[in-house]
């Protein structure tokens, strides 16, 4: 019963504060997400992998001795890009992918259903959860997971014959939009 999940009397069964109210997730749009379906099915799908997401710096902004975040700490990038893809209207059609790609070598899924938290603080403890558990429901452990580490390199986890590009500060200067209509 999903009342029974968020009721007031059942207290969260998370790695968050008591007093943080659990996180709701949309997952009923894609319940059998990481349940073996063919993410890379029809229709076509964009694949973005955060290269070097700071996942090992949530450390730094939790706990007793968490330093308070600067608008230029490595994971607020993190934070704000995440954010804008599950915001965007590809994820919202089912059309797009997200992985994240720590310094660390660890590689995320991000469920197209996660609901990104208000602040960075509580982005670094979900962070920190994921990490040390490998996975995260948000609401209670028998939610479906909304992120998850994935083993293996991540050129494994796309399909064979993808095309790949990297979009970066450095590289040669392009229109999106033109190169989006070339390559469809």
């Amino acid at each position: 019963d999903e009342e029974a999940l968020y009721s007031p009397l059942t207290p969260p069964q998370n790695d968050l504060d008591d007093d943080e109210e659990p996180i709701r997730h949309n997952v009923a749009a894609h319940a059998a997400w990481f349940d073996g379906e063919d993410r890379f099915a029809a229709p076509a799908k964009l694949v973005v992998i955060l290269e070097r997401a700071a996942l090992e710096r949530s450390r730094e902004l939790v706990g007793t001795h968490a330093k308070a975040p600067r608008p230029d700490h490595e994971l607020q990038f993190t934070f704000d890009a995440l954010e804008t893809l599950l915001d965007s209207q590809l994820n919202e059609a089912g059309r797009l992918i997200i992985y994240l790609h720590s310094a660390e070598e660890v590689i995320v899924e991000v469920h197209p259903g996660f609901c990104m938290p208000s602040s960075l603080q509580r982005f670094a403890k979900i962070m920190l959860s994921l990490l040390r558990r490998r996975r995260f429901t948000g609401s209670t452990p028998e939610a479906p997971a909304v992120l998850r580490v994935v083993d293996g390199p991540w050129d494994q986890l796309i399909p064979k014959g993808t095309a790949w590009y990297a979009l970066s500060p450095q590289g040669e200067s392009i229109h999106l939009k033109e190169f989006v209509r070339d390559v469809a």
